[in-house]
């Protein structure tokens, strides 16, 4: 993605934010990019690991800073986590510190012998992904080397994960491919008794961009995830966590984000804010999916560059570059157009956003026509089944 820069941006904190202590709560780690899938939508487009990657003593190094730095959670990313040696140190480093890491892992190659290591030091969570039945999930998360089920891999290390009394977070990312099947998936993850169902938009970055014309979702089909989420919170047990990708001020917006009793309310991209990351090469971002660099933690301490607001322009609020139909919004000044990394690598533009329930209802926006990186797909009719209510 061409970098963006921060021009003349004003430095203004966003109204609802202007009184929120900034603190990386959502604080996302890639340890390496190294992974076993070559799936078709990943945004590193992980396979081998970088070259640049931080060192044992720089990551040990980097949790350390991490506890200067306020974090209290730390998702332990990839590619796939398990796969980089000092995996183990990491963790231990974190849990010394009074941290709690969260492992996000495809789950197709951890095994006891890890689990056994996670619960000695008191890890509760692990998250992982499965965006669909057996072979829509296995269409998506395309193996490399000698062929395997990774559904199927997933689906047991979950039951495993179950019975060794871990909680489980699942991560689906919504496409043309799986969104006729959100149902199904909803049984299945259900039976396997998964503490946290976490629904995203697969957004056209890394590989996705490749295949965004049979990938990515049409704005109107926003109105078929938002019909489903609110079905599936009336009729099912399953805990849903609806992310930033996804909403936007429709009629329900308080309902489709309540999190376990808690009515909430989308407040604007949250990156630099509430948000930061850090890739494997020490590269600083205020979300993962955002691909905007802030700095490297091996230039400049990480407290150092989260304390210089001004490196995370791209999250100030200012009302001349808001465009399109964002720009007649009502809810403009709490939205701020929405999430970054959705808008930028659809619109290519931070200010304009494509996929909104309040526009598409009340703004005439366009549901059949489709953007990457503001160069329009060809427009058409959706063509696959629906959700339906």
């Amino acid at each position: 993605m061409t970098a963006c820069s921060p021009g003349q941006t004003s430095f203004t904190r966003p109204l609802a934010l202007r009184h929120v202590d900034r603190a990386p709560e959502h604080f996302v780690w890639e340890l390496t990019n190294a992974c076993n899938l070559n799936c078709v939508h990943c945004e590193s487009e992980s396979g081998p690991a970088r070259e640049s990657e931080l060192s044992t003593e720089e990551a040990l190094a980097l949790c350390d800073d991490l506890l200067a730095l306020g974090c209290k959670v730390v998702n332990l990313s990839g590619g796939e986590p398990f796969l980089r040696p000092d995996w183990l140190q990491i963790c231990e480093r974190l849990v010394a510190l009074g941290l709690e890491p969260i492992l996000v892992s495809n789950l197709t190659i951890a095994n006891a012998e890890h689990f056994d290591a996670l619960a000695r030091l008191g890890v509760e969570w692990i998250a992982t992904s499965v965006d669909g039945p057996p072979e829509v999930h296995d269409r998506i998360r395309r193996t490399r080397g000698e062929p395997f089920s990774p559904f199927a891999r997933t689906h047991a290390t979950i039951l495993d994960l179950k019975a060794r009394a871990f909680s489980v977070a699942v991560i689906t990312h919504i496409n043309l491919w799986n969104l006729p099947h959100l149902d199904e998936l909803a049984d299945i993850l259900e039976r396997l008794g998964v503490d946290l169902w976490q629904l995203q938009i697969g957004q056209p970055s890394g590989r996705l961009r490749e295949i965004a014309e049979s990938y990515l979702i049409y704005p109107g089909q926003m109105e078929d995830i938002y019909a489903f989420i609110r079905r599936t919170q009336q009729t099912r047990k399953l805990t849903l966590d609806v992310s930033d990708d996804i909403g936007f001020f429709g009629p329900d917006e308080l309902a489709i984000r309540t999190l376990h009793g808690e009515a909430r309310f989308f407040a604007g991209c949250q990156a630099g804010f509430r948000a930061l990351a850090i890739t494997s090469d020490g590269m600083v971002r205020g979300c993962p999916s955002l691909e905007i660099d802030v700095g490297s933690v091996r230039e400049t301490p990480i407290a150092e560059i989260w304390a210089d607001e001004k490196r995370f322009w791209f999250n100030h609020w200012d009302p001349t570059k808001v465009e399109g139909n964002c720009r007649r919004c009502s809810f403009q000044r709490l939205c701020r157009c929405g999430c970054k990394s959705l808008a930028l690598s659809t619109t290519g533009s931070l200010h304009r956003n494509i996929y909104c329930i309040n526009q598409l209802q009340n703004l005439d926006g366009d549901p059949d026509t489709r953007e990457v990186e503001g160069v329009p797909l060809s427009a058409r009719k959706r063509s696959l089944p629906q959700v339906t209510e």
